[in-house]
């Protein structure tokens, strides 16, 4: 008997079958490449849709305040800081506050409160768009789909637009410094123009004195970027004196934009600068524990509107104490900074920083506005409104040269995003589901910041060496492992992407 074997063809798919299976691999691929356009379209988007979707939320006490400015504008702009006592903010930030305000009302007819917010939300978006471009200058990977991410965070978008304050417009130019001393660098790494140095340098103190002419806060980064424009020129000139001869240059450049405002404006003698009047008269807030904001000081249980002048043990007060505090971590996180900037001139003689040492300095610009917060008195609730975007793009940039900065506590820091933006959504509005009512809690909200202080202190240290031993205490704490210091790429996962 004679068997025979026969092979059947493989019956193939029916053409509807083919059609479906390429459509959905097409669409999954375009899926696939445009979802990060369009979680940055969504995070541009989401603070005007927040206003036009509640356009009765805003913070009525800053929006009548900001009324009060408009008329004593309207009235005579150049004598606002004799005729205003409640006029608390240097020229530029009246201007983006009393005078649009009173162009506004004078040029619509609408609802001048909502157009003041829209501009605003307008400015978030562009903030947006610059955090894109900083990224994508930093080599981060996945830009346009991680400045969506930050600019949906509750912390970005509540204490701006929504809230009708003019923090946005202090967080542009910060992003356009930021973003011009990332072009000067990549313009004198991979062309070496120095010709070109005195034109980065007015492009890059341009808006590093309109910030410090927007609002009084904006001295802790102003502080940390001019040392970073110094650093930088030391770098690129390569000798002391030439350094001191264009550091010099850049200083007068601002006090030139400043001078030009004071030319137009009165102040009460014996000052001779509004900025210096609004500075030593119209900023002190650390004389209560805190206001609306949280700091370590809210776990003595005093009420938030204390003094922080009296002595909570012995001759020690909150607001002397934190202010040692302060000085002296952020005197040990710039140690680490100058040993690290030390050995990269001395290994590489480089012409500029590079894109490992950017991502380095926007991480402690970022630790500063968190030192700050947690230790200081008299904190605010936005007061960390520059923070998460800062944190998170110096966090990510520095992902891409050492494991150290894991995927685990960049999951913390988008949770403290959230969390962070819902406590000022309930200072806000009042209205805050009861599931979530620990957010509400500024212990619970100053403990979270605390803890974020220390773990990325102890990270910023470790990744530069300065203290060894941190390994052992971040080993176990979503690092996963102890992680090589700078420059060694020995443990980096290549499929470890953010």
């Amino acid at each position: 008997m004679e068997y025979r074997l026969t092979l059947r063809p493989k019956s193939s798919p029916e053409p509807s079958e083919h059609l479906r299976r390429s459509i959905l691999r097409r669409t999954h691929a375009l899926l696939k490449s445009s979802l990060p356009t369009i979680v940055l379209v969504a995070g541009m988007a989401i603070s005007l849709s927040m206003v036009l979707l509640l356009p009765d939320l805003y913070h009525s006490n800053d929006w009548n305040d900001m009324l009060l400015w408009a008329g004593k504008f309207r009235a005579n702009w150049r004598d606002i800081y004799i005729n205003c006592d409640r006029c608390t903010y240097p020229f530029v930030g009246i201007l983006v506050s009393a005078g649009l305000i009173q162009m506004l009302d004078s040029a619509s007819l609408l609802d001048t409160g909502l157009l003041f917010r829209l501009v605003v939300g307008i400015v978030d978006a562009a903030n947006v768009f610059l955090l894109y471009l900083l990224m994508k200058q930093l080599g981060i990977r996945k830009s346009a789909l991680w400045a969506g991410i930050v600019g949906l965070l509750p912390s970005s978008w509540v204490g701006g637009a929504l809230w009708g304050q003019i923090d946005s417009y202090s967080q542009f130019f910060l992003l356009l410094t930021l973003l011009s001393i990332a072009r000067l660098n990549r313009s004198m790494q991979n062309e070496g123009r120095r010709h070109t140095l005195p034109a980065y340098l007015v492009l890059i103190g341009l808006p590093l004195t309109c910030l410090m002419l927007t609002k009084q806060l904006a001295v802790f980064n102003l502080l940390v970027l001019e040392g970073i424009v110094l650093a930088n020129l030391f770098l690129i000139c390569r000798s002391i004196p030439k350094t001191i001869i264009y550091a010099g240059l850049f200083l007068a450049w601002q006090a030139a934009i400043v001078l030009l405002f004071d030319l137009f404006l009165k102040v009460e003698v014996p000052y001779i600068s509004h900025l210096a009047y609004v500075w030593l008269t119209r900023s002190n807030h650390m004389h209560k524990i805190s206001g609306n904001g949280f700091n370590i000081w809210v776990f003595l249980g005093w009420a938030q509107g204390a003094s922080s002048t009296e002595p909570f043990f012995r001759t020690f007060t909150p607001r002397d104490t934190g202010l040692g505090l302060f000085v002296g971590w952020m005197a040990v996180l710039s140690a680490s900074l100058f040993m690290r900037l030390s050995k990269y001139y001395r290994t590489n003689r480089p012409r500029a920083f590079d894109r490992e040492i950017l991502p380095d300095l926007i991480f402690f610009l970022a630790l500063t506005n968190l030192c700050f917060n947690v230790f200081l008195s008299g904190t605010h609730e936005r007061y960390l409104y520059h923070f998460y975007p800062m944190i998170i793009t110096g966090y990510l940039g520095l992902r891409e040269h050492s494991p150290l900065f894991s995927r685990g506590m960049l999951a913390v820091l988008l949770f403290g995003g959230v969390s962070y933006g819902l406590y000022v959504f309930e200072i806000l509005s009042g209205e805050l589901p009861m599931a979530l009512f620990i957010l509400r809690d500024a212990r619970f909200q100053g403990a979270f910041h605390l803890f974020l202080l220390i773990y990325l202190s102890l990270a910023y240290l470790r990744y530069h060496n300065f203290i060894p031993r941190a390994r052992y205490l971040l080993a176990g704490l979503f690092a996963g492992s102890p992680s090589p210091g700078f420059g060694d790429q020995s443990g980096v996962d290549a499929d470890e992407s953010p």
